[in-house]
């Protein structure tokens, strides 16, 4: 049963839910209508920025090969003597004549960019108009150019210094060239090139915009007139191409009276863009009915089976014991998830008896393993040592047997599950055999094989010990070549694991024996005189849970036991966090309560 504040952050949920899709609707809408109105700004910006760029570039291509003829007019006219078009012998003059037009046929076939370069004597009245052409225009439009320029060249004066008339559009009859003429002294030379050749590489700039491209002439101030580069496109005048929506893009020339203009259309700026906002829209509207069916859909499988499981945590947070939520019929992550969370309501409440039961085991373990941490025979049987020891007055024996004892009981009083370095363990194990051969007056010949990346690993405290007692208890017989090997090496697992292995050459164990001691820890009791290894047992069990191992064996090699480990080098995850001692606390506090 759900309560009203549930079903109130339920509603809010829901509500949270409409205001923020809601609102991202209307913020796209927003996007979208702001960024159409800015797109076109952009798009109108960078059609100016880009197109006067690339006429820019076009015209500097024109201006170079313009300047390039005009070099090669000013170098001719200013390095060669024409006087010889004087002379009194004919043949000198027609020899002038010919050096000057196999000049210009030498220079237009080496720059194929002009179309003609003429010369013209205006002191003479006959033969002094020397021509040489690409004939890339008509017979008559190339007879009319040279007819109109021997006409107004006529008309000027002559000049002791050069006089440059730089290039300059001529329209005659629907067909224009550029042409230039530098005038010496009464001799004048200058070329033209013709305008549909000149504008070849200007055509795909047109189509490539849609626009109409024009040559400007700027020889008159207060009027400008249009030359166009493709001839099917009618003429018009400028004012029709100015005004604000249009566009009239110029670049002008640095070499002559001219410029090169763009006329673009808001239909050629915004071509793109009108196809880019049907589609935005349609994508748009598609969005939104997307959003709709995804919105139900997570309604119907997250947001409905999240309410449900949050209510389920809730009440179980509160102290509810029974808690079983509805399963959806249909299979998927959250029917799944609800299944999980029933079982693990269930499984709670075990676990909070076994918890109980588990620590009041340890409890037990603890108070068994602290009792036979100080046995009373082995501490009667050292006092008893160090009084023989007295009566020979062997006292070196006895400074030694004291302070074997002191750090051999300083090391047993610590807790019982603290973890220890392998190398401390590895040195109470030295101190306590040494205590055994001072006891039985013996030496045991003892084999510690350790790698040094095993030193680093920790290990129950007492661990070692527990075994090597019981080597010495039931494996000691008298023998002058007892042996005990122990031996630690790391394994190469994911786990970091350690390989501790503790062998004599003694009896070894039983059938009956290896049988009980390799039987799972809740098959069966042990008996009392292994219960110092069913302590251990435990305590692995707490610290590592299934992550270790303990077998029992009899050697190969000398038939004596052995007794295989296998221990993370570090405590996991959660015990890592935690002590005996605090658990060892709370357990004697629920024994208290009991």
């Amino acid at each position: 049963m759900f309560s009203f504040a549930q079903h109130k952050h339920r509603h809010i949920v829901r509500t949270h839910l409409f205001l923020i899709l809601g609102t991202a609707f209307v913020l796209i809408f927003f996007i979208y209508g702001f960024t159409i109105f800015y797109t076109q700004r952009l798009m109108r910006n960078d059609a100016i920025s880009s197109t006067q760029t690339t006429l820019s570039l076009y015209m500097d291509n024109i201006d170079t090969q313009l300047q390039q003829a005009s070099s090669f007019l000013s170098s001719y006219v200013l390095s060669h003597n024409f006087s010889d078009l004087y002379s009194d012998s004919e043949e000198t003059v027609q020899n002038t004549k010919l050096m000057i037009y196999r000049d210009f046929q030498t220079y237009i076939k080496s720059y194929s960019n002009i179309d003609a370069l003429f010369f013209f004597d205006a002191k003479t009245d006959t033969d002094t108009f020397i021509l040489y052409s690409q004939a890339r225009e008509s017979y008559s439009f190339r007879q009319q150019i040279s007819d109109y320029l021997q006409t107004i060249l006529s008309k000027k004066e002559s000049s002791s210094v050069p006089v440059f008339c730089y290039w300059t559009p001529l329209y005659i009859e629907g067909e224009m060239v550029l042409y230039e003429v530098i005038q010496y002294q009464n001799f004048f030379v200058g070329s033209w090139m013709y305008l549909p050749h000149l504008s070849k590489p200007l055509e795909k700039l047109q189509e490539s915009t849609d626009g109409i491209l024009f040559f400007l002439s700027s020889q008159d101030s207060e009027s400008s007139t249009f030359f166009q580069v493709l001839p099917e496109i009618q003429l018009a005048d400028a004012s029709e191409y100015s005004n604000s929506k249009n566009l009239l893009i110029t670049a002008e020339s640095r070499s002559g009276n001219f410029s090169l203009a763009l006329y673009l259309t808001p239909q050629n700026i915004f071509k793109s863009l009108t196809q880019y906002v049907i589609y935005a829209s349609l994508f748009l509207i598609f969005i939104f009915l997307v959003a709709l069916v995804v919105l139900a859909f997570v309604w119907k499988e997250i947001i409905t089976p999240t309410e449900t499981l949050v209510s389920g945590m809730n009440a179980l947070k509160n102290g509810q014991e029974h808690v079983l939520l509805p399963v959806s019929k249909r299979k998927n992550e959250f029917s799944a998830l609800t299944e999980q969370f029933n079982d693990m309501c269930q499984e709670l409440y075990q676990l909070k008896v076994q918890i109980y039961e588990e620590k009041l085991r340890k409890a037990d373990t603890e108070l068994q393993y602290l009792n036979l941490q100080i046995k009373p025979h082995f501490f009667l049987n050292s006092l008893n040592i160090i009084y023989n020891l007295a009566l020979t007055k062997n006292f070196r024996e006895i400074l030694e047997m004291s302070r074997c004892l002191m750090d051999y009981f300083r090391y047993t009083f610590r807790s019982s599950d603290s973890l220890v370095p392998v190398d401390e363990e590895l040195q109470h194990m030295k101190n306590y055999l040494h205590i055994q051969e001072l006891r039985y007056n013996s030496n045991f010949d003892t084999v510690i094989d350790v790698n040094e990346e095993a030193l680093s690993g920790k290990i129950p405290v007492l661990f070692l010990q527990t075994f090597v007692e019981n080597t010495i208890k039931h494996a000691y017989v008298k023998m002058e070549n007892m042996k005990i090997t122990i031996s630690v090496q790391t394994v190469c697992t994911p786990d970091q694991m350690l390989k501790i292995e503790i062998s004599d050459n003694g009896r070894g164990f039983s059938e009956e024996q290896l049988k009980e001691l390799n039987q799972p820890l809740s098959s069966g009791p042990y008996s009392n005189e292994h219960i110092g290894i069913l302590n251990v047992r435990r305590r692995l069990s707490y610290l590592y849970g299934s992550k270790c191992s303990l077998s029992f064996s009899n050697t190969e090699e000398y038939g004596g036991a052995k007794i295989t480990a296998f221990l993370p080098m570090h405590l996991p995850e959660p015990f890592a966090s935690h002590t005996m001692a605090e658990f060892k606390e709370e357990a004697h506090e629920f024994i208290t309560c009991r």
